[in-house]
């Protein structure tokens, strides 16, 4: 339990940590030693190895039977339960979420909703809004393969602008845009991390990234050292909706072109540049009116897609 409300934490963790010091503290009216704090710590996670029952854990969305769940990330701890008969708000959720800091929260969802305000945030073609309201479906189904999505257009197509909104639609996050990754395991931190992986202002990607990124849409292993010093490895196993964004397209092997939604957006005539301000006032004020909508698709969506 942390702050009133059952919470999922890494044992070796900071937040694990911080929580057993405030429990110390409470119960002794003094500062854990920490010679304390790691033997039990120890203990607490030989007894979750050996003794614990094994749960699996999801970030942002998860599923259990033909239910699919949101976290929203709030200070609530609320869930979402959406299926084929629609969605409702949970106050517990039945399966194990962990939050991570990086996480900002989701609105709650307006009822009826209102879907046109969508492309008043994001700069896309009309001929292309269909393939883009899809995808954002289908970041949403954690149980399917994902396309990965690249957004290309000259300078002044409100490229990043535009990833971002589609950021905060589906995973918000303080880590909203990431610039192009730089290590070997750049992609599976991200994965591990987030659910929505998300890179700007790409220009090149090396045939290894567009090799991790295919693992990333169709789900796999990624195994990377625990230590330096030793060889023991830990394996990342992941499937990830991811988007990126570039002048050019990036994507080269074709492997990963045939993964990809590539949009082209269009140009932004100067007139119509609004401040980056009014632009979040904006977002905030439609984004449950957005969410509802999306959530009302996407029910509908669950429920045809048995006959497709």
């Amino acid at each position: 339990h942390h702050k009133g409300k059952l919470e999922t934490m890494l044992i070796y963790s900071n937040s694990f940590k911080n929580c057993l010091s405030q429990q110390y503290w409470e119960k002794l009216n003094k500062p854990a030693p920490e010679s304390t704090l790691q033997e039990v710590i120890s203990i607490l996670n030989n007894k979750a190895q050996y003794e614990g029952k094994r749960h699996t854990i999801f970030t942002r969305v998860g599923y259990l039977d033909k239910t699919i769940y949101f976290n929203l990330a709030n200070e609530q701890r609320q869930v979402i339960a959406i299926s084929a008969n629609g969605w409702k708000i949970l106050n517990t959720s039945p399966i194990k979420f962990k939050h991570q800091y990086s996480m900002k929260p989701l609105p709650l969802p307006e009822r009826e909703g209102q879907l046109d305000l969508l492309w008043k945030h994001l700069n896309i073609a009309e001929e292309d809004r269909k393939l883009i309201l899809a995808w954002i479906l289908d970041c949403w189904i954690p149980y399917t393969h994902f396309p990965t999505l690249v957004l290309t257009g000259l300078q002044g197509s409100a490229k990043s602008t535009t990833q971002e909104m589609l950021r905060k639609i589906i995973d918000p996050s303080t880590c909203s845009l990431r610039n192009a990754p730089r290590h070997s395991d750049d992609i599976a931190i991200a994965a591990a991390n987030h659910w929505l992986v998300s890179y700007n202002n790409i220009s090149k990607l090396s045939q290894q990234y567009q090799d991790d990124l295919c693992c990333l849409a169709t789900g796999g292993n990624f195994a990377k050292r625990k230590l330096f010093s030793n060889s023991e490895e830990t394996s990342i196993n992941a499937k990830r909706p991811a988007v990126l964004n570039g002048i050019i397209n990036p994507v080269t092997s074709q492997d990963l072109i045939s993964r990809s939604l590539i949009i082209e957006l269009p140009c932004i005539e100067d007139r119509q540049r609004k401040l980056e301000s009014e632009l979040k006032d904006s977002f905030k004020q439609d984004h449950p009116k957005i969410f509802g909508a999306l959530l009302n698709l996407l029910a509908e969506t669950l429920k045809q897609l048995p006959t497709i």
